[in-house]
């Protein structure tokens, strides 16, 4: 009962939910006094962050950081690594955004909606010696059985095709099947320039799914900033066999204490990135480590600051 009274007392005093109230430990009694040190989404996605964009925003950079394929124009035109967005599909068809005529592009594929966040309608393709397009489901398309099943599958939602990059040898066993990316947390400091404030590596904990999102059911753990090494990972702590993992849930491969090839690289892009996009106060970046170097997969212009306070056991308020 102890439980829920003190749910109910930080309901009613803070306006602090059950999923937050046991995402943040708050049933330990030292954590608890700290509650309304965390920033919650009410207060952020609902609040906080359209408040910043309307005083201080250029419209084009928010569009930017929500159109996937202009997102990856932006940071080409300005030299930055970025996965290439390689073509567009709505009811209408598919247009080439990388100089090919007609058709698909003959080479490994990711699909996503154009806007949208949280991993939802992502899927992979394979390009086979075959000339078939492998699914990530078993699905196995002929470049023309795989345009008409996007054209009906963008009939209200637009997509965005994009290559499909594969992480760095380093990171396979954290990976599994799906691109496991640094989330890099960039802000404003008191003089206007970008700082790198936190970073999480996220990772799927199932070999069935292609992203790696939060809350979609994956895994992370905290970067530590000056040397790129791992702490635990853990999931959202919503269910009721939530842990915190040293070693990978799925691999068993070492998490804590692992260090991420290149690391010193992945700051460094978040920052010349956020200098691209300087009129945002903060911006949650996704970046793939992959055998070549660091890449930018996507900008967000909302970042989640859930998986930031969970993973790190800290709150952010103050």
């Amino acid at each position: 009962m102890t439980t829920v009274w003190d749910q109910l007392a930080l309901a009613g005093r803070h306006a602090v939910s059950p999923p937050w109230y046991y995402m943040f430990e708050l049933y330990e009694d030292a954590r608890r006094p700290r509650a309304m040190e965390y920033l919650y989404r009410f207060e952020t996605k609902a609040a906080l962050y359209d408040i910043l964009r309307v005083r201080l925003s250029d419209p084009v950079a928010t569009n930017a950081l929500s159109d996937k394929a202009a997102f990856a124009e932006r940071c080409r035109e300005h030299g930055l690594a970025v996965v290439p967005a390689l073509a567009t599909v709505n009811a209408d068809g598919v247009r080439r955004l990388d100089g090919g005529e007609t058709g698909l592009p003959q080479c490994d594929l990711f699909l996503k909606p154009l806007r949208g966040a949280g991993g939802r309608g992502a899927s992979s393709w394979i390009y086979g010696e075959d000339g078939l397009y492998h699914g990530n489901r078993g699905t196995v398309l002929s470049e023309a059985g795989l345009t008409e099943f996007l054209i009906e599958l963008s009939r209200n939602n637009e997509y965005v095709i994009r290559a499909r990059v594969s992480n760095h040898p380093d990171l396979a066993a954290l990976a599994g099947t799906a691109l496991s990316t640094v989330r890099v947390v960039t802000c404003l400091d008191e003089e206007g320039r970008p700082e790198v404030t936190h970073a999480v590596l996220r990772m799927a904990s199932s070999t069935d799914v292609v992203v790696d999102n939060f809350h979609a059911g994956g895994i992370a753990a905290a970067v530590e900033l000056t040397t790129g090494r791992l702490g635990p990972a853990t999931d959202m702590g919503l269910r009721a066999d939530s842990r915190w993992w040293d070693t990978h849930p799925v691999s068993g491969a070492p998490i804590t204490g692992h260090t991420i090839p290149m690391w010193e690289q992945v700051p460094e892009l978040a920052r010349r990135a956020h200098e691209i996009f300087g009129d945002q106060v903060a911006i949650g970046w996704d970046i793939a480590v992959c055998e070549e170097g660091p890449v930018l997969v996507e900008g967000n212009k909302s970042p989640d600051l859930d998986i930031i306070q969970r993973i790190g056991r800290e709150p952010l308020g103050n």
